[in-house]
């Protein structure tokens, strides 16, 4: 905590803000509006939780051009009798406009496999940069061969979703 004097440094003021930051939900948070869960064949993926920002903070996406990095938090559940494999690199996130897709930045395991009865939370990380999607405007996260069962995708239907309430 260099923002304090050493002299004025206290041992818990490091734990207190750490508290204080978890508590106020900075980290993740709910996502604004979002039309999931999506169910397919004894598969079901919902939106649970998601972080946004658009740097540089003080530019409007649609005027300039900037980063918009989005951090998501989906649950993968399988309801069937038989193992289901994910693929978190075949998510795609995708705006308003033709030209905006991003392909996600995938920790950890490229795939996974969800046995029978199982449900399981998969991080992933989306940046962009330029202006055609903002945290504030409609996005859709594709599914497309996401989520396979016996060989083959499952035919889930997009989640539509908005980040974040706009600030007008």
């Amino acid at each position: 905590m260099r923002c304090l004097p050493r002299a004025n440094r206290r041992p818990g003021d490091a734990y207190i803000l750490c508290l204080a930051l978890l508590g106020s939900g900075c980290l993740y948070s709910r996502v604004q509006r979002q039309d999931g869960p999506v169910v397919a064949q004894g598969a079901a993926v919902s939106l649970r939780r998601e972080r946004c920002n658009f740097d540089p903070p003080w530019a409007r996406p649609e005027e300039v051009g900037g980063e918009l990095t989005l951090w998501l938090r989906l649950r993968v559940k399988n309801d069937s009798t038989s193992p289901l494999l994910v693929f978190p690199p075949e998510l795609r996130l995708q705006g308003e406009r033709i030209d905006s897709e991003a392909a996600p930045e995938v920790k950890g395991p490229r795939s996974r496999v969800l046995g029978p009865a199982e449900s399981q939370d998969v991080a992933v990380t989306f940046r962009q940069y330029g202006n055609s999607l903002s945290c504030t405007a409609p996005l859709t996260l594709s599914l497309g061969k996401f989520v396979r069962g016996a060989g083959r995708a499952l035919p889930l239907r997009p989640i539509s979703f908005v980040a974040e309430a706009s600030d007008n």
